[in-house]
């Protein structure tokens, strides 16, 4: 657990857009630029992480399986690969290996973001999620449509920590 906090710690990013990988032609493709910025300290069950999580609203216009494989090519385009299409889990956890990105294609849905003392934010179609290693999440309610593409920088593996 220390090496993974150490992990958590010592990972920099430097600068908002280094955290997708965005490019400046990629970043002007998306429909918002400035995303909004949630920060959590560890609340002793939930490391969360210095670099904020960041939610980018309205990001893109496909949706359905258009928005599905446009997401999947778009992180791709930026080494963040080794993708899924599935929800969200309904309990609190993270990943303390590796960030993780999630673009929401279809339906919406209500997440629980930093660990049980963090905030509910309401994410929909057209969103992405940017996941800095170790700050939790779990998804409390969704539409029956609900699903996201999930990737991780350079294809890396994750794990899944439970609070």
């Amino acid at each position: 657990m220390e090496s993974r906090r150490s992990f958590l710690k010592t990972s920099g990013l430097a600068g908002m857009f280094l955290i997708l990988g965005l490019s400046k032609k990629a970043q002007s493709n998306m429909n918002s630029t400035t995303p909004e910025q949630f920060h959590f300290k560890d609340d002793g069950n939930i490391p969360n992480s210095k670099h904020p999580l960041l939610l980018y609203r309205d990001a893109f216009e496909g949706r359905k399986d258009k928005g599905a494989t446009w997401l999947e090519k778009h992180f791709k385009e930026n080494n963040w690969y080794n993708s899924w299409r599935w929800g969200i889990f309904p309990y609190h956890h993270y990943h303390s290996t590796s960030h993780e990105v999630l673009g929401c294609f279809q339906g919406s849905a209500l997440l629980h973001v930093g660990g049980k003392n963090g905030e509910k934010v309401k994410i929909e179609a057209g969103d992405i999620v940017v996941i800095p290693a170790g700050v939790g999440h779990k998804c409390i309610s969704h539409s029956s449509d609900f699903t996201v593409v999930g990737a991780y920088p350079n294809g890396s593996s994750y794990d899944l920590m439970r609070a």
